[in-house]
């Protein structure tokens, strides 16, 4: 039997006192295990090039790779060959809206395959993606 999904649902990527991400470090990187690349899906915030370098250093800082699949010609091959998807949060109307021709849609949704790894932080009610 294939191990079961894991998923991980952050509320807020910033809790007062701390930086981007810093209070779910060790759950993350925990998350993650041995992967290493990391795609990102940055479209529920307009300024995609900022959102994608915050994420980028936070997750240098537990020694992972993140490319963000706005940057790629092929964003649905950035998906398909990343070990982990991490779905920025911000305006879900937007990140839809983005997503959206992009033929990855059948690898996002509530339910999850099998020995998936996935984080998705948002602000308020969202989806998890899979792997």
């Amino acid at each position: 039997m294939p191990p079961a999904a894991r998923v991980l649902l952050i509320s807020s990527s910033v809790v007062y006192g701390s930086g981007y991400l810093d209070h779910a470090a060790a759950e993350i990187a925990a998350l993650l295990g041995p992967a290493e690349r990391v795609a990102f899906v940055p479209f529920a915030l307009r300024d995609r090039e900022g959102y994608a370098r915050k994420a980028r250093e936070r997750f240098a800082r537990i020694e992972r790779s993140l490319e963000s699949v706005h940057d790629r010609p092929d964003r649905r091959g950035a998906i398909e060959t990343a070990d982990v998807i991490f779905v920025g949060g911000g305006n879900t109307f937007r990140l839809l809206a983005s997503s959206t021709g992009m033929g990855s849609s059948r690898r996002f949704g509530p339910a999850s395959a099998p020995g998936c790894r996935t984080s998705v932080r948002a602000p308020g009610p969202s989806w998890p993606a899979r792997r």
